[in-house]
């Protein structure tokens, strides 16, 4: 604040009663009051946030040109929250990157029919289960299949009680001679790391 002997009487209605005290030129109007022990509100002691804003009753006006900002150039970024099954799939393929592909089908409290929630692409997620992800929560039921150039096998996910919650589809790199008994011990494994961190179907998707 700049220098300036001038100096003002300043009344202050509070809660409490009224009170008057000189403020000089040079002076905060804050701090005076709080030298001569009147506790006004106040937060960032910079002007800025205004917890410590008054109404000025009569002619006149305030001057706040010392008001300082020390936040002046912070920008807060807001990252979408990851589900529980986004980040299963997501550390899942990097923990076992010759996985060629992993999806996890379950339902939601806005979605209740089996849906795709999570895959290490990105691709088709909100994407309707297949009558296979189906069967294999409503029978609690494994099944194996083989594409053009993977072998795909889907098994249920269960929560902390055994029950089927989710349909995960595992994308395996075939080789020769492998039978379908070589693919589910391939995928079983990983699945019960998977269920070892999911303790009911909202958590999954929550």
């Amino acid at each position: 604040m700049r220098p300036d002997p001038t100096s003002f009487e300043v009344t202050l209605i509070l809660p409490d009663g009224v009170r008057t005290i000189p403020v000089n030129g040079d002076q905060h109007i804050w701090d005076t009051a709080w030298a001569a022990g009147i506790v006004l509100p106040a937060l960032c002691h910079q002007g800025r946030c205004l917890t410590c804003a008054g109404r000025l009753e009569n002619s006149g006006e305030v001057d706040q040109s010392d008001s300082v900002s020390y936040f002046g150039d912070t920008k807060i970024v807001y990252a979408p929250k990851e589900t529980l099954a986004a980040l299963l799939v997501r550390q899942t393929a990097k923990k076992y990157p010759r996985l060629l592909g992993l999806k996890l089908f379950a339902a939601t409290s806005q979605r209740k029919e089996l849906h795709l929630v999570a895959s290490n692409d990105g691709a088709d997620l909100g994407r309707a289960a297949t009558s296979v992800e189906l069967d294999v929560v409503a029978r609690d039921v494994v099944y194996c299949g083989r594409g053009k150039k993977e072998t795909l096998v889907t098994l249920p996910l269960h929560d902390r009680n055994g029950d089927a919650i989710a349909a995960v589809r595992f994308v395996l790199q075939p080789y020769a001679g492998q039978t379908e008994q070589a693919a589910l011990a391939r995928a079983m494994p990983i699945l019960r790391e998977l269920e070892t961190r999911v303790r009911s179907a909202r958590d999954l998707t929550q």
